[in-house]
């Protein structure tokens, strides 16, 4: 808001100024913690001293520096060092001398033997475990090459560790093996028969061919097997028989020198696979060095002390210039700076004849926005005399929340030196016209005053108009019988503020009334700092106006309890005077919310009951009709006898869930579908449950296994997986666990469910003029000639399918391979098309009399693919067989 007013003054000097006003809400700074005031710095009254002793061990080394740090250290008075002799003694010498330098707070000291080593050196013996040392060898044998990387090996007083020496190897011996042998063995079952009977009176002889004996010799059905190292059992394979003979058993015979063999010979074959053991012996080489102790001398020694007197740094003295937490900070231009201003003065800085070798030392101001991890240094050079510093941050380049905020300054001189103060922010975002503003909160006004001819702003002033009952109910106030609740809900007066529509010199920073205000500002410049002159020190004319709506925070407030028939009673006083008339008593939105006092997972909706035994919580969100939040709880200590209840398992499982019902349709699965998983478990004490699943394939693996823990909403527990290709009968298992019952009947359920393969099956065939003249030529369905149409056809998986092809690959006369992919038409499950091209006709392009492949692939919209393959024959061109050659 920016008003511009020309004047005509006397001495024809014009005053054009604007005025900028724009209220900002944010809380009062305090300030803390520094010096505020003038710049006046005064010097150390005193110094103080340390001291320090520094002690170096015994080394071979002469020469030795260390680095130590003594926060508080500025210069050294005095420095000296004693060395130990070879008696134990300490001494000094003008040989053995000390010196330092200094860094900050780190003073490194340098000490050095300058004399004869005999002199200043300690020399004592000590037993060395390592004096003598050898190199030895050392050789392993073992049955599996399995060797040690390393080890023990002692022998006359030496010992040590021995490490392999290259690879190992084979001594003697060969590895496992094995191979098939085969073997056969013969076989027979034979009869012998001889003529038995008698001779007549007359000479005569008569009889029968009668069994004499028999001689059988089997084969087994397994043989053992033991040759050059291999063994094992050859089994039957085959068996070749012949028979011999016949069968003349009762048959009449004169003739008793008669004999007759008939039976059976065979041969059976055996194979099988033979072993023979790993009898390899493994060796190991291994070498190294080993040692053995004795008595050694050191080299000469040297031990030192060093003794240190050291004056203290002083401290740096830093001033904040006062009314740092009086600015007024926004992200608004002109308002976006937060400065640090101060004056820092290093005391010893001041003192020449104190600086060490006549050095200075800078300090560093550090100034930090706690708790936004923003920071800024700045370095003064050599303060020897109060110096000013500025350090500024701009909301513009930053991302702070609104809120209150300290700044932290530290002034550090390097040598541990410090001084540290602070001071206290508000931020808030800028307030535009017709915005609302809560009771008693701290509101900052931004304005800027500028005149072009840059006369001095002497005055600037502001009005306020109210209207207290643009709000309801703004007759209430604490202190009135009626008025329970206090601050931030009610104003602490009612009215009009005393001060409306009066000029202020100062605007105000809260507002204790609710209602309506209306503001404006001016601004009085001073062209010449002379009384004679006041009559044309102008104001501006007034700015526009700006409006601003004090109101009330709305009262969250409920109680909760349980009555006797274990039902949740909330009673609801929530409110907001300010619109009590409108919603719900003033209040737009509320939501209830709950939990278990113990956890930290709230559960929307207000409870009809609870869980007996248990401590709960209760909570209301409110907001009213000028956007303004707020909140209660309340504690619901729910008693009583009853038993907990065992938690019930329970889900359905399906491709794909219905969307009006929790049923599933009963419908195949098979390999590739996705599977939802829904849980219906329930606890009626509604306690949180831990739900666990394992999905078990045909083989009895676990394929997919998850975990849920303290589910207040059971249906939560759901998800989704993957069949594998794997046909056959899956598992599901659902566990459910309220932690008050290690095992129950109901706390688990296992159910089971098929899933099927899916499949093509391919056919090539011939039209119906084709058919008829192979059939004619008395060929088998699966030939073909080279030049008539192929008709394809298949049957798929009635499952949701993406696209069924074929491809034809068969081999021309002129080498080439001819492939031809289709896309399959759909009358699904059954698919079809025809395959047919000219160079099948053409004789020098034809196929060749050979076998020729139709592959057809299925793809299900699961992304699994199946195929069949399927072979015919080519053996004899179409041409041939219409006897349609052409002469070229």
């Amino acid at each position: 808001m920016k008003t511009v007013l020309n004047r005509s003054v006397l001495f024809k000097l014009f005053l054009v100024s604007w005025f900028l006003l724009s209220p900002v809400l944010t809380p009062i700074s305090q300030q803390s913690g520094m010096g505020y005031g003038a710049d006046t710095v005064h010097a150390a009254s005193y110094y103080t001293y340390g001291d320090r002793t520094e002690s170096f061990s015994q080394s071979g080394t002469r020469s030795r520096t260390r680095t130590v740090t003594i926060p508080d250290i500025y210069d050294v008075n005095s420095i000296r060092a004693e060395y130990k002799d070879s008696s134990g003694n300490w001494r000094t010498h003008s040989n053995v001398t000390a010196s330092y330098d200094i860094t900050g707070d780190k003073l490194t000291i340098n000490v050095e033997n300058r004399g004869s080593t005999s002199q200043y050196a300690d020399r004592d013996s000590y037993y060395d475990s390592r004096k003598y040392r050898k190199s030895a060898s050392d050789h392993r044998e073992s049955s599996s090459n399995s060797f040690p990387s390393s080890v023990n090996y002692s022998s006359n007083g030496y010992s040590g560790r021995l490490s392999k020496s290259g690879s190992s190897s084979v001594k003697s011996g060969s590895a496992a093996d094995s191979r098939t042998e085969t073997d056969s063995k013969s076989g027979h079952d034979r009869t012998h028969l001889a003529c038995r009977g008698s001779t007549d009176e007359d000479g005569n002889f008569s009889g029968k061919m009668r069994t004499k004996n028999t001689s059988y010799n089997g084969t087994p059905s397994s043989v053992s097997y033991n040759s050059g190292g291999y063994s094992g059992t050859l089994r039957e394979t085959r068996t070749k028989s012949s028979s011999f003979g016949s069968n003349v058993s009762g048959d009449s015979c004169g003739d008793p020198s008669r004999t007759h063999t008939y039976g059976e010979t065979w041969t059976t074959y055996y194979s099988g696979t033979v072993s023979k053991p790993d009898t390899r012996v493994w060796e190991q080489d291994y070498s190294g060095t080993i040692y053995k102790g004795g008595t050694s001398y050191r080299n000469y020694e040297y031990a030192y002390r060093v003794f240190i007197d050291y004056e203290r740094n002083v401290d740096p003295i830093m001033n904040l210039q006062s009314g740092l937490d009086k600015q007024r900070v926004a992200d608004f231009e002109g308002f976006n700076y937060i400065n640090v201003d101060g004056n820092i003065y290093d005391q010893d800085e001041d003192n020449a004849n104190r600086a060490p070798s006549n050095s200075h030392f800078d300090v560093n101001i550090k100034a930090e926005i706690l708790g936004t991890g923003y920071s800024k240094t700045k370095t003064v050079r050599e303060p020897t005399s109060s110096e000013a510093f500025n350090i500024n941050f701009d909301l513009f380049n930053m991302n702070i929340e609104n809120g209150e905020y300290t700044v932290k300054v530290t002034a550090s001189d390097g040598r541990g030196g410090t001084d540290t103060g602070s001071f206290n922010i508000k931020i808030r975002d800028s307030l535009f016209d017709n915005q609302h503003v809560l009771i008693d909160d701290f509101v900052q006004f931004l304005y800027t005053v500028e005149d072009i001819e840059n006369d001095k702003i002497i005055k600037e002033q502001f009005i306020f108009g109210h209207d207290p009952k643009h709000f309801e109910y703004s007759d209430r106030a604490i202190g009135d019988e009626r008025v329970e609740r206090v601050e931030p809900y009610e104003q602490r007066y009612k009215g009009i503020i005393p001060e409306d529509n009066q000029w202020l010199d100062e605007p105000f920073d809260s507002f204790n009334r609710v209602g309506h205000y209306e503001i404006q500002g001016k601004a009085q410049d001073e062209p010449k700092p002379d009384p004679n002159f006041e009559e044309f020190n102008y104001f501006s004319n007034n700015t526009p106006s700006m409006n601003i709506y004090v109101h009330r925070k709305p009262v969250a407030d409920i109680e909760a309890y349980v009555n006797y028939q274990n039902e949740v009673m909330v009673i609801d006083r929530s409110l907001d005077w300010d619109r009590y008339s409108k919603g719900q008593r003033g209040i737009e939105v509320k939501d209830f919310y709950y939990k278990r006092e113990s956890s930290s997972t709230w559960l929307s909706g207000k409870p009809d009951t609870l869980d007996h035994n248990r401590d709960w919580e209760i909570r209301v969100d409110v907001e009213d009709f000028q956007g303004e939040p707020n909140t209660d709880t309340a504690k619901v200590e729910v008693v009583g006898t009853f038993p907990n209840v065992p938690p019930m398992a329970d889900f359905i499982y399906c491709r794909s869930f219905p969307t009006t019902s929790g049923d599933c349709e009963d419908e195949p699965f098979y390999v590739g579908d996705t599977m939802s998983v829904k849980s219906r478990a329930f606890d009626d004490d509604l306690d949180p449950l831990d739900v666990t699943y394992e999905v078990i394939d045909p083989n009895g693996d676990v394929i997919e296994s998850k975990e849920y823990r303290g589910l207040f909403d059971y249906s939560k527990a759901s998800f989704e997986f993957d069949v594998p290709e794997i046909a056959g009968e899956y598992q599901i298992v659902q566990t459910v666990d309220d932690g008050n019952f290690s095992n129950c009947g109901t706390c688990e359920m296992r159910q089971t469910f098929d899933v099927e393969e899916l499949s093509i099956s391919g056919n090539v065939g011939h039209t119906d003029k084709w058919k008829a003249v192979h059939e004619k030529m008395d060929n088998p369905s699966d030939v073909f000639y080279s030049g008539e149409k192929f008709l394809v056809d298949s049957v798929v998986t009635d499952h949701l399918i993406d696209n069924v092809t074929v491809t034809l690959n068969g081999e021309q006369l002129t080498g080439n391979m001819l492939t031809i992919k289709k896309d399959m038409l759909s009358s699904h499950p059954n698919y079809y098309n025809e395959i047919y091209d000219y160079t099948m006709s053409d004789p020098e392009q034809r196929l060749k009399y050979e076998d020729v492949t139709f592959t057809f692939e299925a793809t299900w919209e699961n992304g699994v693919i199946r195929s069949d393959v399927v072979t015919v024959e080519v053996i004899d061109s179409a041409i041939n067989v219409y006897d349609l050659h052409r002469t070229k």
